[in-house]
């Protein structure tokens, strides 16, 4: 009885170039690399269609054009002096950072909020006005209810009801947001 190897035919070997080699390996590199592409592709498109979920990738944007201007408000030295200035006491400073940012653009709410503890604290009178006619005056990111809630939060937090209540009518007229 023969066996498997009895019948098997010798195996020559099998003389290849280096060049073959490479150029073997290059190929199929470049098949790898091309079936990539092709479920990159797959997937973009699938996104776009909405019929999965949306990844991100280098060249897909990473933020909408108002956030782009809120991480650019941040970098404003003004805003950051309005900050410091409040949380280390020193209410002159945070005030002077105030009267100069308050034209200057939009705020973030966390320094919104200090500059609103700022006035309730040492300029009461100013408080309603000049934060209403700050918000009123940011056509680019428009005034939400929720920055106006934690406002009139911040301030009766602070033990001033009746400028919390103040500001909040005011925001319900020149905003239209109303607050309760």
């Amino acid at each position: 009885m023969a066996t498997i190897v009895d019948t098997a035919t010798p195996i020559a070997p099998v003389v290849v170039s280096p060049d073959a080699d490479m150029e073997s390996f290059v190929v199929e590199m470049f098949g790898e690399v091309f079936w990539l592409v092709i479920g990159l592709l797959i997937v973009q498109v699938l996104a776009k269609l909405k019929l999965i979920p949306a990844i991100w990738s280098p060249g897909a944007p990473k933020a909408s054009a108002n956030a782009k201007q809120v991480s650019g408000m941040k970098r404003r030295p003004g805003v950051k002096a309005l900050c410091t200035a409040s949380a280390a006491g020193q209410h002159d400073a945070a005030l002077s950072a105030w009267d100069a940012e308050k034209s200057c653009g939009a705020i973030p709410l966390q320094a919104l909020k200090d500059a609103a503890l700022t006035l309730v604290d040492f300029a009461p009178d100013r408080l309603v006005d000049e934060i209403v006619n700050h918000l009123a005056s940011q056509w680019v990111a428009p005034v939400q209810a929720a920055t106006v809630s934690a406002l009139v939060e911040c301030v009766a937090l602070a033990g001033r009801k009746d400028l919390a209540e103040a500001l909040a009518e005011a925001a319900a007229q020149r905003l239209g947001t109303n607050v309760r």
